[in-house]
């Protein structure tokens, strides 16, 4: 049976502490530099991970992020964990009724934060060696899936950095935010339509109807209904905790388990 025991409890405060020191570290470094301090935990994330530790420093990467299962889900557990904290407290933030006056806008740029990178990316990609290709036995097929990953937009980096900019509740900052938004259920709605494409090894039309259309429905309904009932539920259990964060996290996990 698998269990957590003090060895994966030891473990997981040695990968904390060490990607807090160092984060803290270099973060430092850039808040004296006029940098955004993601970008510190972009690069954290980077030398710690098999890119550079564990591809130079296998040893010492192996001893500190065993790859086993039980070790990896309680990290990941706790990076869901932030991400969710980080969505929900933009969601309570954003004006609704600002992104709405900004819908124009917000459509066009996200089509165009789509088919640019697109294009660009399959005019590089479908002209690589066919080594890279041997995989799959459609080329085009292939490029366009990979452009498409591309393309999808890192929402809650862009958060953040709104945040340290201080543009995040200035209509600038909602107008990023919704195309963002658009360009997120746009971009995996197509990624999944061509997941199915490649896991069938053909076109499901009906499957594509229907994707499209949970996706719309479901996005219509968190917008009016759901905004709603996830206000209201936040100001109740707020309400009877004395510093909030009780209610915080239990309208956290309430809305973490109806969307997964």
């Amino acid at each position: 049976m698998i269990g957590i025991d003090e060895a994966n409890i030891f473990y997981l405060l040695l990968q904390l502490s060490i990607i807090f020191i160092l984060t803290n570290f270099v973060n430092s470094f850039l808040k004296k530099n006029n940098q955004p301090t993601i970008t510190g935990d972009l690069l954290v994330g980077i030398i710690l991970g098999p890119t550079i530790l564990g591809s130079f420093f296998p040893k010492i990467y192996n001893f500190i992020f065993p790859q086993n299962l039980v070790q990896v889900a309680m990290l990941d557990t706790l990076g869901w964990f932030g991400l969710f904290l980080v969505l929900l407290s933009t969601g309570i933030e954003v004006d609704f009724s600002s992104i709405w006056k900004q819908r124009k806008n917000a459509l066009v740029i996200s089509i165009l934060d789509i088919i640019i990178p697109i294009v660009f990316s399959m005019a590089f990609i479908y002209f690589l060696p066919s080594r890279y290709f041997e995989f799959s036995d459609n080329k085009f097929i292939t490029s366009f899936f990979i452009s498409v990953i591309m393309t999808i937009s890192a929402l809650p980096i862009a958060i953040r950095a709104l945040r340290e900019v201080g543009i995040m509740k200035s209509d600038l900052g909602f107008l990023i935010i919704s195309a963002l938004t658009i360009n997120d259920i746009i971009g995996w709605i197509v990624f999944t339509l061509l997941l199915s494409l490649f896991s069938m090894k053909f076109f499901d039309w009906e499957i594509a109807v229907k994707i499209t259309l949970y996706t719309g429905v479901f996005t219509v309904l968190a917008l009016n209904i759901g905004k709603k009932v996830v206000n209201w539920f936040f100001s109740k259990v707020v309400n009877q905790d004395s510093d909030g964060v009780q209610g915080v996290l239990a309208v956290l996990i309430s809305t973490g388990v109806v969307l997964d």
